[in-house]
C-alpha cells in the first residue's frame, strides 16, 4: 500500500529534465509467515525535491515516501481512466531500513 512514510524500491528509473518516472514497489511483512509481500506496484512521477533525490538512483535503490498526490485523467476517445501518482517529497534510504532489499524485480 502506498502511504506517507512507506519504504519503496525503485525499478525502471527514467530521469527527465524536471521529473523522474519510475516504477516503485512497496512491501509489508506478513506477521504470520515473516515474509514480505508486495502491496503496491505502479509507475509514479517524482517531481521537485523528490526528483532531485531519485534522478541519480537506479533499480533496487530504496526511498522513503514523505508525501504523494493521486489524480486521474479520463481519455474520452479510449474510454479509459488513468491514475497518476506524483511524489514531491522523498528521501533515499539504505537497505538496512527494511529487508525489502530481498525483493526481486517483479516485472
Amino acid at each position: 500500500m502506498l502511504s506517507k512514510g512507506a519504504y519503496a524500491t525503485l525499478w525502471d528509473v527514467k530521469p527527465k529534465e524536471k521529473s523522474t518516472n519510475a516504477r516503485i514497489s512497496v512491501s509489508r511483512k506478513n506477521k504470520d509467515t515473516g515474509k514480505y509481500e508486495q502491496t503496491f506496484n505502479h509507475y509514479v512521477m517524482f517531481v521537485g525535491q523528490a526528483h532531485d533525490v531519485v534522478k541519480e538512483l537506479s533499480d533496487k535503490d530504496r526511498v522513503k515516501i514523505n508525501d504523494f498526490k493521486v489524480g486521474t485523467n479520463y481519455d474520452k476517445e479510449k474510454k479509459i481512466t488513468y491514475v497518476n501518482f506524483i511524489i514531491p517529497e522523498c528521501e533515499q534510504v539504505g537497505d538496512t531500513q527494511q529487508s525489502g532489499s530481498e525483493e526481486k524485480n517483479p516485472f
